[in-house]
């Protein structure tokens, strides 16, 4: 433990690099001497098995082979069990024989985009296909890890010990349902890999991600049912697959419905994404300050050269690249337009050309944002947003509410800016990690590691709570360090405004819970580190911290004493407040002005604040109903407010309040406040 403090910055050293205060031992870079290569590396070496667990199933577009570039970078932060060829409507191989039509009667193809024709498409024996070896052991998948991703492998793992090898990755590669759109007739290596993931033994949460057709996901779940549907282990199976399971769809087939998934599985669920944009019109839809990382200025120098195979093969506009089986118009690398007929977009030699599927992964990112942590973690945020679980069904599980009104301090208008926010950060990130592939790690740039004492809180109304950060960095770099509180992905339902910590960019700050919050709202504060590395090589991490106010009245009754119903009712009804601090004390005794008060607010009496108890002031909250009392019999002359009472002076007050209110009343046990917690819950109506 103590080697590992040694390696955090202080917070007076954090505070003279982000704020440069004055003197001279503070503002120097920050000592790193207890900081190693290999420390570092084994400080965030990870077990593969704790990681996301995914499937990623792509029918091999031109944006599916740049997802897969960019994602091989990250492989690193993901376990990736499969990399599974499909087909979708604009890529199918064919097997020679058939047309679509005889196969896929409900298909979409529609030929080639630009004079598309969907009755003759139907009559196609292959469209665009990609390469893909008959024997399973090549296509551009292969290639891509066998040519690109080994060669850069070897300084990539220099710099994380977390990549999986090239041999792991190719081991998870495997041919789907290839030959047609929607063609769900055999199993395959793909559909096999899928079904064997689904029904193994590992607890995880598995994500399967549509990259173009469902096709080869279908055959594994109809695999499934087909199987065990009528078998006396179908129940058991289909939890499992509907609790295990998450879809990540941007289906390019009718395979989904036409094979009924969602009747055969209404449960499974389905998860929603919103990044940066990634899609060929990525540079279109974002806000004028990221167009810059969609245009050649940004793309070629820090991405496309110098920095390793997978981004030298990367796709950019008119850079050069012919693809195989690929109809001339849609030859983006020997183009300067993205013509469709329909749609045309018109760029500059080595612009953005397009990631499809990026959306899916970016997400998984390990930067230290929690919103894949869980389903309740669905509003967190992610670098793919704020997440939307539905099922197969329709059903929405988890929704933001807010989604698509986030705060754009950009604009200054409300729109979907939660896929957005982290937008620079992510194209930073990219350039700063394309280094790896070409330098070892002494000439690398690595992230700050950035973490918080505590992840989660429980805090109630009108608390002050404190954060505190660790922070390192292992290349010795400046850093810039904020805390934030991300509202649209908290829950807040008072009217506060401008949540903001004590010290923003201090590693130990504090926050004040707003006195209106109410139980199951939370805050969402997000501690975000950048390293100053330079211009256009910045790792940006975070450490997300979220303080809950929990669904009880007090700190001291939690969900599993026998008494907590009872003592949130008479709580709620306004009976007891507690003994101070929101603390009930529900061992604690009873005394006889205590239960006289309560009774008296049980029957709705006003306080008479003129006669109140002898002895006592009258603005203490057990005031007001002594003549009430004596009135109704329920304590006589003399009485001793101050008395703890016996269980049987309990039952006898009470007895004798419900018999001028006309309620029948048990005795109960026991003399502890929650005891009467208890009997008093019972008199409720």
């Amino acid at each position: 433990m103590k080697k590992k403090q040694t390696r955090f910055l202080s917070l007076a050293l954090s505070l003279a690099l982000t704020l440069g205060l004055a003197p001279a031992a503070l503002a120097a870079a920050p000592d790193t001497s207890a900081v190693t290569p290999q420390s570092y590396l084994d400080d965030i070496k990870v077990d593969k098995s704790t990681q996301t667990h995914v499937i990623i199933t792509t029918d091999g577009e031109c944006d599916d082979m740049n997802s897969i570039r960019h994602m091989l970078l990250y492989a690193n932060d993901i376990d990736i069990a499969g990399l599974v060829y499909s087909a979708a409507q604009h890529h199918w191989q064919g097997d020679g024989v058939h047309t679509l039509k005889e196969i896929t009667p409900n298909y979409r193809c529609e030929g080639i985009w630009k004079t598309g024709d969907h009755e003759r498409a139907g009559g196609l024996m292959e469209c665009r296909p990609v390469r893909i070896d008959e024997d399973g052991q090549g296509g551009w998948l292969h290639d891509i890890i066998k040519d690109e991703y080994a060669k850069d492998y070897v300084f990539l793992s220099q710099n994380d010990p977390n990549y999986p090898t090239p041999e792991q990755l190719l081991s998870v590669t495997k041919v789907g349902n290839v030959l047609f759109e929607g063609d769900v007739r055999f199993g395959t290596g793909g559909s096999n890999l899928i079904k064997d993931a689904i029904l193994d033994d590992d607890p995880r949460l598995l994500h399967l991600q549509v990259w173009g057709g469902a096709n080869t996901i279908v055959r594994a779940l109809m695999s499934i049912y087909e199987t065990y549907k009528d078998t006396d282990q179908w129940d058991t199976i289909y939890q499992k697959v509907c609790s295990k399971v998450a879809v990540e769809f941007s289906t390019q087939d009718n395979s989904w419905e036409d094979q009924d998934i969602p009747g055969k599985f209404p449960d499974l669920m389905m998860l929603g994404y919103s990044t940066v944009g990634v899609g060929f019109d990525g540079a279109d839809g974002v806000p004028e300050p990221l167009k810059q990382y969609y245009k050649a200025g940004f793309l070629a120098p820090n991405i496309k050269f110098g920095h390793g195979e997978l981004m030298s093969h990367y796709l950019l506009m008119n850079d050069g690249t012919e693809l195989y089986g690929e109809s001339g118009h849609l030859q983006f690398g020997l183009l300067k337009v993205i013509d469709w007929g329909f749609l045309i977009w018109y760029r500059d030699t080595y612009d953005w050309v397009g990631e499809g599927d990026t959306t899916h992964w970016l997400p998984m990112a390990n930067v230290g944002l929690r919103g894949l942590e869980s389903m309740d973690s669905y509003n967190y945020g992610s670098w793919g947003g704020r997440l939307t679980w539905t099922t197969a069904s329709g059903k929405v599980l988890r929704q933001p509410e807010n989604l698509s009104s986030e705060y754009n301090p950009i604009t200054g208008e409300l729109n979907n800016y939660g896929g957005l926010r982290f937008g620079e950060n992510v194209f930073l990130d990219w350039a700063a990690r394309a280094d790896w592939a070409v330098n070892s790690f002494e000439n690398c740039n690595h992230p700050a590691v950035v973490r918080a004492e505590q992840l989660d809180i429980e805090a109630f109304p009108g608390d002050v709570v404190d954060l505190n950060g660790k922070v390192y960095d292992p290349d010795g770099n400046a850093l810039d360090l904020k805390w934030w509180v991300y509202d649209e992905g908290s829950k807040y339902s008072g009217s506060a405004s401008n949540l903001r910590v004590w010290e923003e960019n201090a590693l130990s700050t504090k926050f004040s819970v707003p006195a209106d919050a109410a139980p199951g709202d939370y805050f969402n504060v997000i501690l975000e580190v950048t390293d100053k590395a330079g211009e256009y090589s910045s790792f940006t991490r975070y450490a997300q911290v979220i303080i809950q106010v929990p669904n009880r009245s007090f700190r001291d009754v939690l969900e599993d004493s026998p008494y907590f119903e009872a003592i949130e009712k008479v709580s709620a009804a306004g009976l007891i407040s507690g003994v101070g601090k929101r603390n009930f004390d529900a061992d604690g005794p009873v005394q006889a002005k205590q239960l006289v008060a309560v009774l008296g607010r049980l029957s709705g009496e006003a306080p008479y604040f003129e006669n109140f108890f002898d002895s006592f002031s009258a603005d203490a909250w057990y005031t007001g109903y002594d003549a009430w009392a004596k009135e109704t019999g329920i304590v006589s002359g003399g009485v001793d407010y101050n008395a703890v009472l016996t269980a049987e002076q309990i039952d006898g007050m009470i007895s004798a309040y419900a018999a001028s209110a006309g309620l029948t009343y048990t005795a109960g046990t026991g003399a502890t406040r929650g005891d009467l917690a208890v009997r008093l819950a019972g008199l409720i109506q």
